[in-house]
């Protein structure tokens, strides 16, 4: 008996999924979501310094795909609150310097 696996449909390369990333920015249902946890706890982990701050555009708040993507990386990794907050810092550092 022969198994077929289906090939995922490619709408471009990695490469062009993560530069799509660069420019998409998430609301906090999204990344709730995707994190599994409430707005409120997503509130507490960004004055916690365990999320990066948002953007504010009119009444929304926003934060970049591109560092959900990384952090949430970096909770797989394993990555202990102070290496997470590194990372914040870090990812902070990068937005103002874009």
């Amino acid at each position: 008996m022969e198994i077929h696996r289906q090939q995922p449909e490619h709408n471009g390369s990695y490469q062009q999924q993560r530069l799509n990333n660069l420019n998409r920015l998430m609301s906090y249902k999204e990344i709730s979501a995707l994190f599994g946890v409430s707005a409120r706890t997503l509130g507490r982990q960004i004055e916690n310094e365990l999320l990066t701050e948002p953007i504010s555009i009119g009444t929304r708040k926003l934060i970049p795909a591109n560092e959900v993507e990384e952090l949430l990386n970096a909770r797989i990794k394993g990555f202990n609150d102070i290496e997470l907050q590194a990372l914040v810092i870090n990812l902070m550092h990068k937005r103002k310097e874009a």
